[in-house]
């Protein structure tokens, strides 16, 4: 059974690898396993050891902390399990770069408002 916290920090790394485009090959060469392994970190199917975060903190330009923050049981600093699994999601990770590049306030409010009528909420 997988961990909830291992799943969670897995999520985590996922939403920070594709914020900063990089992909699971150039991770896993980064910080010394291959690109199953980083899989198998996402998925939270195995942990990952202390001095691993440290590596991929480094590599990611995130503290170590950052895989942590707002786990179950933990607490929340600096985001959720909820947010986490939006930013683990790769059209969201599109979709939240491409919204942050739109100047104009009035067509943000535009954009927010045709999700929300698409969500129908």
């Amino acid at each position: 059974m997988v961990d909830p916290i291992d799943l969670y920090v897995g999520r985590r790394l996922r939403g920070r690898r594709l914020t900063m485009k990089m992909s699971q090959e150039q991770l896993g060469k980064t910080v010394g396993v291959t690109f199953q392994q980083i899989q198998k970190y996402e998925n939270g199917k195995n942990r990952i050891s202390g001095s691993r975060i440290a590596k991929m903190a480094s590599a990611l330009g995130v503290e170590p902390g950052y895989f942590f923050d707002g786990a179950p049981g933990i607490g929340k600093r600096n985001g959720g399990a909820e947010e986490a699994a939006w930013l683990a999601e790769p059209l969201a990770n599109k979709t939240l770069k491409a919204f942050v590049r739109i100047k104009s306030r009035t067509v943000r409010q535009a954009v927010l408002h045709l999700i929300r009528a698409l969500d129908g909420k």
